[in-house]
Parts: structure tokens; C-alpha cells; sequence
């Protein structure tokens, strides 16, 4: 089956993202603030664009036309979809406004962004135990992505010995979109109201 075009343009800017953050990284680590400060006002540019085209293919699987329960699934994926679209623009305003005063929050709070934004990607590999399709788990669905924020819960303590508050601050708003998923992934309210958005959407639906 073809990959439409804007499919890619999408994995480009996902990577690209990824790049972008590694690179800011690697400017820090070398105290080029420099370079770092140009290469952020691009990376808020680069993202907007990256999450408007996330949206995009996000509403594009849950209009175009599906067999049961092919359809169903798609439902239960949007809500992964909602909350990363919800919570990355809401880590990005807190990392940025943790600027210039608060640098450590800043780093914290764009790990979180970089992370949960390859959230619902973790879906589509199905060599994971649990992940099977359309069979997929939401227990499965949702416990993956979290094993990534270990990694930073690790390296607050044992650099201070404890939870950094702002690292406190991104897992509870994680958890609460959890909850949110959990709930939506099997609740009826949420099929319904996937469906009605879905036949809203369709009959001037741009995409395919």
C-alpha cells in the first residue's frame, strides 16, 4: 500500500523534532547559548508545524473510511492522539516560561514534551508484547511510554536525590492524561462521540 506524501512530511517533522532537541543538548553541553537560543526560536516554529500536522493525520485516520472494528480501534487511538496534542503545546508554554530564570525546569520540561510526544508511535510497533493490532491492550497502550520516563526520574535522583518539581509537575499532568485514555479507551461516551465527529468531519474532509 502507498504511503501518502503528507504521511512522510509528518515522520520528517517528528524526527526532525527529535534531532532538534538532541542537537540543543549538545549545544548546552558545550555552552554554546548561542547557537542554542537560534536553534530554539526555530525548534517553536518546527513544532507548531509538527503538532499541526499531527492533528491533521490524527482527524485524517479517524474520517477516512474503515471496516469494523477497524474503526473502533482508531477511536481508542484518538484519545492517545487528543492528549498529546493537549499536553505538548501545555509543557511547551511551561518550559518557555521557565525562561531565562529557570533553566533546570526548562530542561525538564522539554524532556517531557520530547517524550510524551512519541506516546502514541509506540502503538504501531507490534513487536511488543501486548501490541497486537487492533487487539492492542490499553494497558499495553499506555504502560511503554512511561518506562522512557524513568530515565528522568533516575537522573533527578540521583543528581539531587529526589523529584525535581518540575519533573513532579510533568508526571502528574502525564498521569492525569492517562486517566483520560484509560477512560476513553473503553468507554462508550467516547466511541460515540468519535463517531459523530467522524461523520461532522467527513463530507469536506480534505484528506484521504
Amino acid at each position: 500500500m502507498e504511503i501518502p506524501l503528507y504521511v512522510h512530511a509528518h515522520a520528517v517533522l517528528m524526527m526532525g523534532w527529535l534531532s532538534i532537541f538532541l542537537t540543543q543538548a549538545l549545544f548546552i553541553a558545550s555552552g554554546k547559548q548561542h547557537w542554542h537560543r537560534v536553534l530554539g526560536r526555530i525548534g517553536i516554529v518546527w513544532l507548531t508545524i509538527a503538532l499541526a500536522t499531527m492533528a491533521m493525520l490524527s482527524l485524517n485516520n479517524l474520517v477516512k473510511p474503515v471496516p469494523p472494528p477497524v474503526d473502533v480501534f482508531l477511536g481508542k487511538l484518538f484519545s492517545l492522539q487528543v492528549s498529546a496534542l493537549v499536553l505538548g503545546p501545555v509543557f511547551l508554554f511551561l518550559a518557555l516560561r521557565s525562561l531565562p530564570d529557570k533553566s533546570d525546569h526548562h530542561r525538564r520540561y522539554m524532556t517531557l514534551l520530547t517524550l510524551f510526544l512519541v506516546e502514541a508511535a509506540t502503538v504501531r510497533m507490534g513487536w511488543l508484547p501486548g501490541v497486537n493490532g487492533l487487539d492492542t491492550s490499553v494497558f499495553a497502550a499506555l504502560l511503554y511510554p512511561s518506562f522512557m520516563l524513568l530515565l528522568l526520574i533516575a537522573l533527578d535522583v540521583k543528581v539531587l536525590g529526589r523529584l525535581h518539581s518540575a519533573t513532579v509537575t510533568g508526571l502528574v499532568l502525564i498521569f492525569l492524561s492517562k486517566l483520560f485514555c484509560f477512560w476513553a479507551w473503553q468507554s462508550p461516551f467516547w466511541q460515540a462521540a468519535t463517531s459523530s465527529l467522524e461523520t461532522f468531519l467527513r463530507p469536506n474532509w480534505p484528506l484521504s
